[in-house]
């Protein structure tokens, strides 16, 4: 499991540098093994913080790299290793971000242990929901459609035990 998990924790750490980067911060350290990580930097925010909780590093330089060969060498008939490649990527994320979170990371207690989770998890969901998007799974219209829906028939159900609790109550 080593390989693996040193995998993970190089993404995490290189995640949460350029993270930094894009906030327009400055990187002065950074270190990743087997014990852990981290990166040390002049900046910090909720950004920075989490998102190695919810950006598959290796997914995205998997896309990034199957881009640039199919910019040079098309690669016609072969979206099933692009899609292949992600799908593999995104578990090893996934699977990797599960393991870690209960072992007490630091990042998710700065702004809050339960605070920080529900951020993670909103952004798997629209993370999630975007890459339907772009692979033509789900189409726009029909999603928001969806989410207009779902949210009456959330809203009514609430509604309803509210209305039955107060009932009981009484």
């Amino acid at each position: 499991m080593s390989p693996f998990l040193y995998w993970y924790v190089l993404g995490h750490e290189l995640t949460h540098a350029v993270a930094v980067i894009l906030s327009f911060g400055k990187v002065s350290g950074f270190r990743a093994a087997l014990d852990g990580g981290h990166v040390q930097t002049n900046k910090n925010n909720l950004f920075i913080a989490l998102s190695p909780y919810f950006i598959p590093l290796w997914a995205l330089v998997w896309a990034g790299i199957y881009a640039v060969i199919n910019w040079i060498w098309p690669l016609d008939g072969w979206q099933a290793l692009l899609y292949g490649g992600i799908g593999f990527w995104w578990a090893y994320h996934l699977y990797w971000t599960s393991w870690i979170i209960p072992k007490d990371q630091p990042d998710l207690k700065e702004n809050g242990t339960f605070f920080s989770l529900m951020i993670v998890y909103l952004a798997n969901l629209v993370l999630l929901t975007g890459m339907l998007m772009l692979c033509g799974l789900v189409g726009f219209k029909a999603f928001w459609l969806g989410l207009k829906i779902n949210s009456l028939d959330m809203w009514n159900t609430f509604h309803e035990l509210a209305v039955w609790f107060a009932g009981v109550v009484h």
